[in-house]
Formats: C-alpha cells, sequence, structure tokens
C-alpha cells in the first residue's frame, strides 16, 4: 500500500511538470512579470478556472482512490460503526485534497522560480505569499470534488461511473458559467482566483474570507448530504431484517 501511494504521488508530480509545460511553454521564453500573471490567470494557464475545473479533475479523483484504501467487508467490521468510518473517510478526503494540492502549488513555485529571476518573484511578494493562500483555496475546492465523488460513489457503488458523474457535474458548471451566467454572480468554481487575483492586487482580505466562508459552507453541506446517504446504508440493513 505504501508502494502504491508514493507511485501516486511520483506520478502526480509528472503530471502536474507535463501541464505546466504545456500552458507556459510560449511565456517562459520571456521574463516578464506580465507573462508571470498571463500563467496563473482566471481565464487560462496552469492555475486557472479551466484547469481546475476541467483538466484536474479527473486526476484528483484517481489520486484519492489511489492513496485510500477499498472499503471491503473485514476493514469496515474494525470500526465501531458506519459513523466512525465516514469520519475516516473524510479524513482522507482532507489529507488527499491537502496534498494534491500541495504537490500542485509547489510545482507552480519551483519551475517558475527556476525559469524567471528571483528578483522578478520577490519585486511582487504577492506571488509567494499569494501561492500559499491559495494552496489552502485550492486544497477545500478539492474537498468538494471529493465529497461530490463520495455521494455519486455511494449511490451509484461504482468508481467509473461516479468519476464520470462528478466531471460532467463540474465541467457542466463550469462552462454554463462561463458562457451563461453573469461574471457578478457567484458561482463555486469563480472562487479558484485567489491567486491571480493576488498577483495583481485585486482581492481584499473581506474578499478573500468571503471566499473562504462559502468554500466551508459548501464542504458542510456536502459532508451532511454525504454522511446521510452513508449511515442510511445501515437503516436499510436493519430494515431487511
Amino acid at each position: 500500500m505504501r508502494t502504491k501511494k508514493v507511485v501516486s504521488v511520483i506520478a502526480m508530480i509528472v503530471f502536474f511538470v507535463f501541464v505546466w509545460f504545456m500552458q507556459n511553454k510560449t511565456l517562459i521564453g520571456s521574463l516578464r512579470f506580465e507573462n508571470l500573471v498571463v500563467m496563473n490567470n482566471s481565464a487560462f494557464g496552469y492555475s486557472s478556472l479551466i484547469a481546475y475545473c476541467v483538466f484536474f479533475t479527473v486526476p484528483y479523483i484517481i489520486f484519492f482512490n489511489l492513496m485510500t484504501s477499498t472499503e471491503y467487508s473485514f476493514t469496515i467490521v474494525r470500526h465501531k460503526g458506519r459513523d466512525a468510518l465516514f469520519h475516516k473517510t473524510t479524513t482522507k478526503i482532507g489529507l488527499t485534497s491537502f496534498l494534491f494540492s500541495f504537490l500542485h502549488t509547489s510545482i507552480n513555485i519551483i519551475l517558475t522560480v527556476y525559469f524567471f529571476k528571483l528578483d522578478i518573484l520577490l519585486d511582487n511578494s504577492q506571488f509567494f505569499y499569494g501561492s500559499l493562500i491559495n494552496l489552502f483555496g485550492v486544497a477545500l475546492y478539492f474537498m468538494v470534488v471529493g465529497f461530490i465523488y463520495k455521494i455519486f460513489y455511494e449511490l451509484k457503488n461504482s468508481i467509473s461511473l461516479a468519476t464520470l458523474i462528478t466531471y460532467l457535474s463540474i465541467g457542466l458548471l463550469y462552462f454554463l458559467s462561463k458562457l451563461f451566467i453573469p461574471p457578478n454572480i457567484w458561482t463555486p468554481d469563480k472562487d479558484l482566483i485567489i491567486l491571480p487575483m493576488m498577483l495583481v492586487n485585486q482581492l481584499s482580505s473581506i474578499e478573500l474570507l468571503l471566499i473562504f466562508v462559502r468554500q466551508m459552507g459548501q464542504i458542510f453541506a456536502l459532508y451532511l448530504i454525504a454522511s446521510t446517504i452513508y449511515l442510511r446504508k445501515d437503516f436499510l440493513l436493519n430494515d431487511s431484517k
């Protein structure tokens, strides 16, 4: 199991490096602050909305499944109840989301520092500070993805089907928000703008706080839904006796 986790982490690092170069290969030849903003803006790029909602959703779910053990009957009975097992699953969602976000952010910082002059980055200290804050925002976002996946998995009892439905749900929301919903109307994907907005000093402390509050609210609501569905299986089992 430990070997599988190590391989999973290495695979994600390779994946993020590949995506970073594919997204930024035309920009790293010119060491300008404007290019740094473009590389991380909310329209396209490594830290863009489309990257989080379209490119990274399925890799995150694959990463989550590889980093967590399958629930077999002999592992379930070791716990006092399904509530204890669900709390353990919730912890795994949180840790996996943070690790996924940490790897994503680390690759961005390391490669940016490598290709850009350090004085350009230090002149605008918001890149490092914004990357750190963005790490937590992205981790909360992928916790939302994790709970959505968990809900569909418990309903369908199929990894592939739950992955597909989760991907389509998030992707559809992104494209509907992009094409039909006015920019001034909030949708969950619009909270993934922490780093690009901080780079251009357009995100206030109040706006940042509101982003985290909204994300925590989504996680809490999805936690309640997922736990209800998860624990309901016990009731169905008892009713069948």
